[in-house]
C-alpha cells in the first residue's frame, strides 16, 4: 500500500514538472538553436560536395598536356575520376535529403512548441490529476495525457539528446572529414590544368637577335629551347597530385554519409522509440482500490 502511495506521488510529480516544463521558452530554444547547427552542417556538406562535383566535371574534360614544339604526352584523368564524381553526386543528394530531414525536425519542433499545445496538456493534466487521485482515472483518458507530453517534448529531447550523443561522439569525425573533403577541392582545384597546351605559337622559344642564331644555330636552339623532362615532370606532378587527393575522397564521404545517417535518423528514431515505451509505462499506471 505504501509503495502504491509513493507510485502515484512520482507520477504526479512527474506530470506537474512536464506541465511547467511546457510552458519554459529555454528549453525550445535550445533545442531550435540545435537544430539550426545540425542544418548548417548539413548544408556545408551539401555545398562542399557541389563545389567538388564541379571541380571535378571540370576535369574530366580537359587533359594534361606536355608537348614542346608540337610533340610530346597527354594524360587524362577521366575514366579515374568518373566513379569518385558518380559518389560525390549520391553523396550530395544524400545531404540535400538530410538537410530536408533536420528542416522537418525543425517544424515539427515548432509545431510542438506552440501555445496552443501547452495549454491542451495544461488542461488535460489537471483534469487527470483529479480523476487520478479520485481513482477513476480511464485508462484512454490516461492514453490522452501520454499524446500530449509525447507532442510536446518528443521533439524537444530527441533534438537535444542527438546532439549531445553527437557532440561527444561525432563532432570530431565531422569535422576531420568536412576539412578533409574541403582540403581535397582546394587541391584539385589548384592542380588542375588552366588550359591543355596544344604547341601554339606559345610554346615556341622566344625570338632572338638574328647574329645569335646564325652564329651557332646548335648553341642557339638548345639555349632556348627547354627540355621534354622540365616539362613534362611539373605535368606529372600535377596529375599525380590529382590522383592522390581523388583517392583520398571515397573514404571521406563514407564517413560522413554514416555520421549524417546516425544523426538525422538512427539515433532521433532510438530516443523516439525510447520516449514512447516511456510513456507508454507510466500512463497505463492505475491505482485500485484495497
Amino acid at each position: 500500500m505504501q509503495a502504491r502511495r509513493i507510485g502515484k506521488i512520482l507520477l504526479t510529480a512527474l506530470v506537474i514538472v512536464a506541465v511547467a516544463c511546457s510552458w519554459l521558452d529555454p528549453i525550445q530554444s535550445l533545442a531550435n538553436s540545435k537544430v539550426d547547427e545540425g542544418l548548417e552542417r548539413a548544408l556545408l556538406s551539401f555545398a562542399s560536395a557541389r563545389s567538388l562535383n564541379a571541380v571535378i566535371s571540370v576535369i574530366q574534360g580537359t587533359e594534361f598536356s606536355a608537348q614542346p614544339l608540337g610533340f610530346g604526352v597527354t594524360l587524362t584523368l577521366g575514366q579515374f575520376l568518373d566513379p569518385i564524381n558518380d559518389l560525390v553526386e549520391q553523396f550530395s543528394s544524400l545531404m540535400l535529403l538530410a538537410s530536408v530531414s533536420l528542416g522537418t525536425q525543425k517544424i515539427l519542433l515548432l509545431m510542438g512548441g506552440h501555445q496552443v499545445v501547452s495549454g491542451l496538456l495544461t488542461a488535460c493534466a489537471l483534469v487527470w490529476l483529479l480523476l487520478f487521485w479520485r481513482e477513476r482515472s480511464p485508462l484512454w483518458f490516461s492514453k490522452l495525457l501520454g499524446v500530449f507530453i509525447l507532442v510536446r517534448f518528443v521533439m524537444p529531447i530527441a533534438v537535444l539528446t542527438t546532439d549531445v550523443i553527437f557532440k561527444y561522439t561525432l563532432a570530431g569525425d565531422y569535422r576531420e572529414q568536412q576539412t578533409s573533403l574541403e582540403l581535397a577541392t582546394r587541391q584539385i582545384e589548384a592542380n588542375s590544368p588552366k588550359a591543355p597546351t596544344t604547341g601554339s605559337s606559345t610554346d615556341q622559344p622566344p625570338a632572338a637577335p638574328a647574329k645569335g642564331f646564325f652564329a651557332n644555330p646548335k648553341e642557339w636552339i638548345e639555349a632556348h629551347t627547354p627540355s621534354f623532362d622540365a616539362i613534362y615532370e611539373p605535368t606529372r606532378k600535377k596529375y599525380e597530385a590529382i590522383k592522390q587527393s581523388a583517392e583520398q575522397i571515397p573514404e571521406g564521404i563514407i564517413k560522413l554519409i554514416v555520421i549524417f545517417l546516425f544523426q538525422t535518423a538512427l539515433i532521433p528514431i532510438g530516443v523516439l522509440w525510447a520516449l514512447y515505451k516511456t510513456a507508454r509505462h507510466f500512463m497505463v499506471f492505475r491505482p485500485t482500490t484495497p
